[in-house]
């Protein structure tokens, strides 16, 4: 059996030929009927988010999963971007292995470290198990993948610390204010920076989420999407004069919170403290604003030495996940070879048990029922004792190297079993010893 992967991703495609290929529930669900019903298709998932389509099958016949998957998908979404060798990715076995456990502990991120990537990860393989298109394989793979992940976050900082700027902001007006929960909040912005900061201060369950922008129409859109309430452009100052934090993040080529903007508000809110964070550029609140009682001031350039901070620490534990990445890998790979032996054990003990049975039933024809049962143990003691160090030595065969193949080879040979069922997966550790 072979594992292989195909897809693109933020790496190898641009974002079009990304949006072009992107899977919703709907979609995968169906891919996965799809795929199940190709005779080459064993076990599989499908991983789709904004920075990437992944589909894994484990398959006996990867040329036949290779073209199957590409129809699959060219069906659902009429383009062929997984057969253009400029865009796709393609991984097989132990490579596609090793590439998903660093997908899931954050290490192929477009921000590393992200901690999104578990959830769409789970996600993904909860959707399969809906679809039924998962087993064994794919079972302990996933689960693995979430023991990765799990440890990169808890044994490393690889996840620690804010990475945007966006993100930033939410964590330092968070920090600031010793929480945002129940807080009156308000954005100024709504483009690409303000939505994923609304989303973030969302999640910080405000009281209130107030969002303004120059396009009301934007506005409103944006904070229907996250539970806010929209505020017209000219409403600013009496947002200001409620909230407890407000985040800029307008693409204005000049400030749009200034003096004549900012003390009306302060006026009105009695001397309560003001935080205001700045993360546009150019900027969008008037610097020598900070300078007013009660107010404090954070621009991009305070939070941008965060960052830059965080993302160093977190590239410093890099290699320390890649070890765990690394252990995963293996405990995945000397799980998968101990299934390779699995047949031969069972041949030799139904070849064993078929002698016993034959020769009990010619011994013990004559015998009494007390005495059956007294050779009947005897004998299942007997033939166990016999073939305990055989079976304990074919547990450890590797048939991943020449010398394991030919161990399990010579007891098939001798014992004169036959094996209905070989597992080839292919790939052999690194720096392991062949012959």
């Amino acid at each position: 059996m072979h594992l292989l992967l195909l897809g693109l991703n933020h790496k190898t495609a641009p974002l079009a030929a990304r949006e072009a290929v992107a899977l919703n529930d709907q979609d995968t669900a169906e891919a996965l009927a799809r795929l199940k019903a190709r005779d080459f298709f064993v076990e599989g998932f499908i991983l789709s988010t904004c920075n990437r389509t992944e589909i894994y099958v484990l398959t006996a016949d990867p040329e036949a999963a290779d073209r199957g998957v590409r129809d699959v998908l060219r069906e659902l979404k009429g383009v062929d971007h997984l057969g253009d060798e400029r865009l796709r990715i393609r991984l097989a076995d132990r490579e596609a292995v090793h590439h998903f456990f660093r997908v899931t502990a954050g290490l192929d991120s477009m921000v590393l470290g992200e901690p999104q990537i578990i959830g769409q990860v789970k996600e993904a393989y909860s959707r399969a198990c809906r679809a039924k298109s998962t087993g064994a394989f794919v079972n302990k793979l996933c689960h693995l993948a979430f023991r990765v992940a799990k440890r990169s976050r808890s044994e490393t900082h690889i996840g620690e610390g804010a990475v945007s700027v966006g993100f930033a902001a939410v964590t330092a007006a968070r920090d600031a204010l010793d929480g945002l929960a129940g807080r009156t909040l308000l954005l100024v912005g709504a483009g690409e920076h303000g939505s994923l900061v609304a989303g973030q201060l969302a999640r910080q369950h405000p009281a209130r989420l107030l969002v303004a922008s120059r396009t009301a129409a934007r506005a409103a859109e944006l904070a229907e999407k996250v539970g806010g309430e929209c505020v017209p452009s000219e409403e600013i100052p009496g947002a200001l004069a409620e909230a407890h934090a407000a985040i800029c993040c307008t693409a204005s080529l000049k400030p749009v919170i200034t003096d004549e903007v900012l003390r009306p508000a302060l006026a009105r809110r009695n001397g309560a403290p003001l935080l205001l964070v700045d993360i546009a550029v150019p900027r969008d609140i008037d610097p020598h604003l900070g300078k007013l009682d009660g107010v404090t001031l954070l621009d991009i350039d305070s939070l941008t030495r965060v960052v830059d901070e965080n993302l160093e620490r977190r590239k410093a534990d890099v290699p320390k996940v890649e070890a765990l990445v690394t252990h995963e890998l293996n405990k995945f790979f000397a799980w998968y070879r101990s299934l390779q032996t699995v047949p031969v054990i069972q041949a030799l003990l139904a070849k064993m048990e078929g002698i016993r049975r034959e020769e009990m039933d010619h011994f013990t024809a004559a015998l009494d029922p007390g005495q059956r049962d007294r050779v009947e143990r005897f004998s299942r003691r007997l033939v166990s004792r016999i073939i305990h160090e055989p079976l304990a030595r074919i547990k450890v065969c590797d048939r991943s190297t020449r010398m394991g193949m030919l161990k399990l080879d010579t007891v098939l040979d001798i014992f004169a079993l036959a094996e209905n069922e070989r597992l080839d997966f292919s790939g052999t550790d690194e720096g392991e010893e062949r012959g």
